[in-house]
């Protein structure tokens, strides 16, 4: 039963089930809408959300046109558990910051790993040719014991169904994310605060991916369950 709550500046619950939604705002009567009224009626969803993350207010909108579909078009989310699934790194560097030039840089995206080294055009390989340790002489030469980390992280994911559980912060890292609302920048943000939610097209898991800052500086990232509990 999907639920957003906030605390301030009034203390307001929102929560859907079977077409319902149920609305509280400290110190006021519960009320009820209709999923249909909050798709329909102009203003009515905004004006119950004030106050909430952008973030959330997302969340809401992509649930209703999740449940604004026939029952035969609703995403089923399997039971399967992700325990003993591995949370790895997916950016590696040399890089000491701001002014330096490093020798390496590596991202895995999705099954893939994108490795620059110095002097070398960039290098893709699948997940499961860094399983296997296929590593050119040029890049091995530079990453030295790199390669072995690399090679355990990638026997680690290689085998998954998908990369759900495994500590992906972006749809580009998971890989098999499929959006429902993508890339949606706050409007009123000075940086950059921008809400991708998607589901996994293998396990149907959904995420809300939450990237914010800024390109000269920095950026962090959070990721939840879509829809939350």
């Amino acid at each position: 039963m999907p639920t957003w709550k906030i605390s301030y500046p009034t203390p307001t619950t929102l929560t859907i089930k079977d077409g319902t939604a149920s609305y509280q705002r400290q110190g006021e009567a519960p009320q009820s809408y209709t999923t249909s009224q909050l798709n329909e009626e102009k203003g009515l969803l905004g004006k119950l959300l004030d106050g909430f993350q952008f973030g959330e207010e997302l969340e809401v909108e992509a649930f209703l046109a999740e449940e604004s579909k026939p029952l035969s078009q609703r995403t089923v989310v399997p039971d399967s558990s992700l325990q003993g699934r591995h949370s790895v790194t997916r950016y590696f560097s040399d890089n000491m910051g701001r002014g330096s030039v490093g020798n390496y840089n590596i991202w895995l995206m999705g099954r893939e790993a994108w490795i620059d080294v110095k002097g070398q055009p960039r290098l893709v390989m699948s997940l499961s040719e860094m399983a296997k340790g296929k590593f050119p002489s040029a890049q091995r030469a530079v990453l030295g014991s790199m390669t072995n980390l690399l090679i355990d992280i990638a026997q680690k994911l290689d085998p998954l169904p998908c990369l759900c559980g495994t500590g992906a912060e972006t749809p580009e890292q998971h890989g098999t994310i499929e959006s429902i609302i993508s890339h949606r920048q706050h409007p009123n943000a000075p940086i950059e605060h921008v809400v991708t939610i998607g589901r996994c097209t293998v396990c149907h898991r959904g995420y809300t991916f939450t990237k914010s800052g800024d390109s000269h500086y920095s950026y962090s990232f959070y990721v939840r369950e879509f829809p939350p509990a």
